[in-house]
């Protein structure tokens, strides 16, 4: 499977960013992986993927993954901030 230098260079990014997301993610990835068949490698370290072998109908789920998390990310730090206002209105 070929793919065009900015779906590389976009799938490059994507791993980067994986660097930074939590256990939980990379278990989620891994569901969808073996969903769609795709052979991984397993040890302590984690799994293991050739990210560039992907069907393009696979990255795009692991995209979509990853939009839903930084969305729940960002809802979650929004409502802790506004705990945190509350927190600090009843103290004063």
């Amino acid at each position: 499977m070929d793919i065009s230098p900015e779906e590389y260079q976009r799938r490059g990014e994507y791993l980067e960013a994986l660097k930074t997301m939590k256990k939980t993610a990379y278990v989620e990835i891994a569901r969808i992986l073996r969903k769609h068949n795709i052979q991984i490698s397993e040890n302590r370290s984690g799994i293991f993927f050739d990210m560039a072998k992907l069907p393009q109908v696979v990255f795009d789920e692991l995209v979509q993954l990853r939009g839903f998390i930084d969305n729940n990310n960002k809802e979650l730090q929004q409502r802790e901030s506004s705990l945190e206002e509350a927190r600090h209105a009843l103290e004063a």
